[in-house]
């Protein structure tokens, strides 16, 4: 009973840390995605104004 206990832990920790590991990475990867977005965001912005500040 011990032994079997001890392999289902095992399992079961090492199924927690790829879990964790993957929503680690999917978060990672939303950030990165989410920074692009705001960095063409921004860059979009500075253009507008730069062409404002041209038109006066």
């Amino acid at each position: 009973m011990r032994a079997g206990l001890v392999v289902g832990s095992v399992t079961t920790s090492e199924y927690l840390v790829l879990y964790v590991f993957g929503v680690l990475t999917i978060v990672r990867t939303a950030q990165q995605r989410l920074t692009i977005q705001d960095n063409h965001i921004q860059a979009s912005n500075n253009k507008s104004h730069i062409s404002k500040s041209d038109v006066t």
